[in-house]
Order: structure tokens, then C-alpha cells, then sequence
């Protein structure tokens, strides 16, 4: 159980989570299902990696839904 929480530590730490939006970022990665844009995460990037550390966490983390197409 050990290994395991120290691996989700490492992956939920700030640089590793800052590093990975860069990548995306540098990338020009396109939206996910949940269709936020780099230009949209980016507005609030430094508060969208905060809550998202705390809500994965606290397994209150749910994927946005993606919207429906009529």
C-alpha cells in the first residue's frame, strides 16, 4: 500500500503536474472529450491544477461529461 500511496504522491505532485501542462501546452494538444481548450485551461491553469490535486485527493475528482451533439 505503500508504493502505491507514494505513487500517486508522485503523480499528483505540483512540478509533475505543471510539467505535464506544459507538454500539452508546447504540444498544442487538442480538447479532450470534455472539449476544454489549451486556451481555456490556460486562463486559470495554476487554480485548474490546485483542484484538481485536491479533488483527486479527496476521489472527488469526475471527468467533465462531454456535451452532446443534436
Amino acid at each position: 500500500m505503500r508504493n502505491e500511496h507514494s505513487y500517486r504522491e508522485r503523480i499528483l505532485s505540483r512540478a509533475n503536474l505543471i510539467t505535464a501542462w506544459e507538454d500539452v501546452q508546447s504540444k498544442k494538444g487538442a480538447p479532450g472529450p470534455d472539449e476544454i481548450s489549451i486556451p481555456r485551461w490556460r486562463r486559470n491553469w495554476e487554480a485548474n491544477i490546485e483542484r484538481l490535486i485536491e479533488q483527486v485527493s479527496t476521489n472527488t475528482y469526475y471527468p467533465n461529461r462531454p456535451m452532446s451533439r443534436l
